[in-house]
């Protein structure tokens, strides 16, 4: 920055009209035997030469100023403006479902047919894929057989035993001899039920690990179902967050992934505190017919808890903090050159937070311009020169 030498402002000022310092005894003590009128107008003739030399100086200042601008650092701010604020609880969640299955054959056999790919959408109960059950079916042809004498038998000793031409004993043997195959056919035909792999619930077939010709073990897991309609997130949230979360309450749940926002509600908040990190489980429901999210996908829960109109936010790293712990922020006054201002420390009182704002609840009025650019480089009276002002995001 450029300065002017002692002298130069000395002979600026009289060449503007300064009186001499011996001039009508301005620097001659009073005397005792000067009378009071004598007094009051030497006082009048001195303050009449200050007030010539401050605006002397003034007028040296804002030379000084036009002379230096170029020379001030250039930075931006933002203009103060009344807005609204908003709040929000944000907590890491994960999507889950009920319809995550797993399929796993109850019988071991070896894969004679696969009905159903990966991809495709299975309806419950439907056939996915068959194991080799001839033997069972031989089987069960044969017990059928059986069945049909012992039934004919059966029907023969009891007329018998009712006409009192053989004994009970006769009767109660065939008896239990179609029982008998009747019980060996129905768990047989239950044996053979275990022969397919059928879907428990609807859904995608999303992984079939098995080709045909193989042999699977009972069992063994071998491929799984998911149902992507039914998801919802889960998190656990604080205690201190229970009475503002509560079923039914729409939320707002952010996936990175996509970069999208979904609305969601609540369908379950947990009944029991976790004794350790002191946490209570909160299931939200969520809308996904375009199949776009998927089970365990990360998701931010957004709660809303507080909202403010007409109010004054500022940038967080905007505000500072002396070594007291006093917020404060640096403001721009203007000076009487133009687009050179003069830097102000401002004590502020911050309230409510979220990301990146912060609630200014006292300290700063509508239309203050907060500095922005290289604010912690600046200090307490520093001249600047200013960018076109910006409302604040």
């Amino acid at each position: 920055m450029r300065t002017f030498p002692l002298f130069a402002i000395i002979g600026t000022w009289l060449a503007l009209g300064g009186c001499h310092p011996r001039q009508e005894g301005a620097d001659v003590p009073p005397k005792a035997a000067d009378s009071v009128d004598h007094l009051l107008a030497r006082r009048e003739r001195i303050v009449r030469q200050l007030d010539s030399l401050s605006k002397i100086l003034h007028a040296l200042d804002e030379k000084i100023a036009r002379e230096n601008a170029s020379e001030l650092p250039f930075i931006t701010a933002y203009v103060v403006k009344p807005t609204s604020f908003d709040q929000y609880l944000d907590i890491q969640g994960s999507v889950k479902t009920d319809g995550n299955v797993t399929l796993a054959p109850e019988a071991g056999g070896r894969v004679v047919a696969i009905l159903h790919e990966e991809g495709d959408i299975v309806p419950k109960g439907a056939v996915i894929l068959r194991l080799d059950d001839e033997a069972l079916r031989h089987q069960l042809g044969q017990l059928r057989t059986q069945y049909q004498l012992a039934k004919t038998t059966y029907h023969r000793q009891l007329r018998l035993y009712k006409e009192g031409v053989i004994p009970e004993m006769e009767y109660l043997q065939a008896k239990t001899r179609k029982n008998a195959l009747e019980k060996q056919i129905a768990a047989l035909r239950a044996q053979l039920k275990k022969m397919a792999v059928t879907a428990p619930i609807s859904g995608k077939l999303d992984a079939l690990d098995v080709r045909k010709g193989e042999v699977v073990a009972p069992l063994r897991p071998i491929g799984r179902m998911i149902n992507l309609r039914d998801l919802y997130l889960e998190s656990d949230i604080s205690e201190r967050f229970l009475p503002i979360v509560q079923e039914g309450k729409n939320v707002q749940v952010y996936f990175p992934v996509f970069d999208s926002t979904l609305t969601g509600k609540v369908r379950y908040v947990g009944s029991f505190i976790h004794p350790t990190n002191r946490t209570f489980k909160v299931e939200v429901a969520l809308d996904n017919r375009a199949e776009m999210l998927r089970p365990n996908l990360t998701g931010i829960l957004h709660i809303h808890t507080y909202h403010a109109d007409n109010v004054l936010v500022v940038p967080l790293d905007l505000i500072q903090e002396d070594r007291t712990g006093a917020s404060f922020v640096y403001v721009l006054d203007s000076t009487e050159t133009e687009d050179v201002y003069k830097v102000r420390r401002q004590p502020v009182k911050v309230g409510r937070t979220y990301k990146q704002n912060a609630l200014v609840e006292d300290g700063l009025r509508p239309g203050d311009l907060v500095a922005a650019t290289a604010s912690r480089g600046l200090s307490e009276g520093q001249l600047v020169r200013l960018a076109e002002p910006h409302p604040l995001p």
